[in-house]
């Protein structure tokens, strides 16, 4: 609740509570129609008060607000002393009673729960090796990566988000990179450990909730690994017909590779670490022999492979190892 806020919520405890007081010593009566009036008046202003308390949609920031609340103050000390002492009307000041021990029971629970403050659910979200896009707290795996980070945040009403994102490195106490948006992407292309955090200041007026995560996002990316196998036979039979990388290549964050015949022209090129060469070159097939193999490849650790060997095409190699005609 704004510091306002409590502030009037005391001063109309503390009205109810005279009020209530004068009633039960038989000081307060309601003896004409004006003066029930003015009561319910009253119980009308505080119950209004009351739920603009509890929509968080009563803030006291500016002139005309504070009038708003003068008015209410004034209400209450005219009702209390504006009903004279005479003749008793029982059931009005039953019900009247009755009707100020409800709100002052109600005042004090909105007073003492905190339904409607700000909060933030942050979320960070990637796309799998399927293709399919995943909200996880924590990525273990191979560069390059790629995450969307958002803040989601709740209950924001009047008040104003700061939001600060920051990635830090594991062993290092100080964040690398700070963001300052809402929702941030970021693509992580070295091997290490990194933790994500968003932190909210929300703002109004001189008051300032603090949101900070329970536990930050966690990012790990694997050392380098990249191997090539010596042959190929690419025979038509569904088994090892193109030349590609071995399965199990990681963090590989840049690769070109190019195949050369005997005499050094190039035949085949491809920076894709999921393609590789079909033994065909201008639409022709290439005949069985040794081919020159050239690949220059960086890793997510700052690794260099520059690798350099001959490769085997067998196309009238079969998968049981028999040479076909």
């Amino acid at each position: 609740m704004h510091k306002n806020e409590s502030l009037l919520a005391f001063h109309f405890v503390l009205c109810s509570v005279c009020t209530i007081s004068a009633i039960c010593e038989d000081r307060l009566h309601f003896d004409n129609k004006n003066e029930s009036l003015l009561a319910f008046h009253f119980v009308l202003c505080s119950v209004c008060t009351i739920f603009a308390f509890c929509e968080d949609r009563l803030h006291f920031d500016n002139k005309n607000e504070s009038l708003l609340a003068f008015h209410f103050v004034l209400c209450s000390v005219c009702t209390i002393f504006a009903c004279q002492m005479s003749t008793e009307i029982k059931m009005v000041k039953n019900i009247f009673t009755f009707l100020l021990f409800v709100l002052l029971a109600v005042h004090v629970t909105v007073a003492q729960t905190d339904e409607a403050l700000p909060t933030a659910n942050p979320t960070m979200t990637y796309v799998d090796a399927d293709g399919q896009e995943v909200d996880e707290t924590q990525y273990d795996g191979s560069a390059p990566f790629h995450a969307s980070f958002k803040a989601n945040v709740e209950h924001v009403g009047s008040y104003t988000p700061l939001y600060e994102w920051r990635f830090t490195r594991s062993g290092q106490s100080e964040p690398y990179l700070v963001r300052y948006d809402e929702d941030t992407e970021c693509d992580f292309n070295q091997s290490g450990s990194y933790s994500i955090e968003l932190r909210v200041s929300f703002v109004l007026g001189t008051d300032t909730i603090a949101y900070a995560m329970d536990e930050p996002f966690s990012v790990t990316i694997s050392e380098s690994k990249l191997e090539v196998p010596n042959a190929f036979t690419p025979n038509g039979d569904g088994v090892n017909d193109v030349f590609r990388v071995k399965e199990g290549y990681q963090s590989i964050v840049s690769f070109k590779a190019m195949i050369f015949d005997r005499w050094g022209k190039k035949l085949y090129e491809w920076t894709d670490l999921a393609g590789g060469w079909d033994g065909r070159s201008g639409g022709h097939e290439m005949p069985d022999g040794g081919y020159y193999l050239n690949i220059q490849a960086r890793g997510a650790d700052g690794r260099k492979y520059n690798i350099k060997k001959v490769i085997t095409l067998l196309r009238r190699y079969t998968e049981n190892g028999t040479i076909s005609n």
